[in-house]
């Protein structure tokens, strides 16, 4: 996992990243149970195509299935931000694109802007919200050219 990220500059801020840097990494690994167990029991999942999941269950269900019946490929992301909504509470921006399996340049048609809401709770620090939008740009291909030459600069 090659990641170009926003430096951190708090504890909580680096928890932060280690739980997005947690998520793409079960993501590249396919594997549901470490994706689905960052995400807490009542979290809010949109996934790229629009899918909306509830809680662990269902995330780690609904990835098992994509999983199953995908190769997803290997993300390559930048951290854009990370701030601070509450005490305890950061939101995190992110740009990505996926290298297809088997091959070496990122998809263009797979680039995606990343939102993740992350909360501490006693049980420690969760992801309370995770949007994956494509970043289509439609009739303005230009635009996708631009982010998908720097998230080339990671490969």
């Amino acid at each position: 996992m090659t990641i170009e990220s926003y430096k951190p500059q708090t504890a909580d801020e680096i928890s932060a990243l280690e739980i997005y840097l947690r998520l793409l990494d079960a993501c590249n690994e396919q594997d549901a149970h470490k994706f689905g167990h960052l995400f807490s029991g009542t979290a809010y999942l949109i996934g790229f195509d629009g899918t909306q999941m509830i809680g662990q269950s269902q995330v780690e269900g609904a990835l098992k299935k994509i999983f199953a019946n995908h190769n997803t490929g290997k993300y390559k992301a930048k951290v854009r931000d990370i701030r601070h909504l509450d005490r305890h509470c950061l939101l995190l921006f992110a740009i990505t694109g996926i290298i297809p399996t088997g091959g070496n340049l990122i998809d263009p048609t797979k680039i995606a802007f990343q939102s993740m809401v992350v909360c501490k709770s006693s049980a420690g620090w969760f992801i309370e919200l995770f949007q994956n939008t494509p970043a289509e740009f439609q009739g303005r291909p230009d635009e996708i050219e631009v982010f998908t030459n720097e998230l080339m600069e990671l490969v």
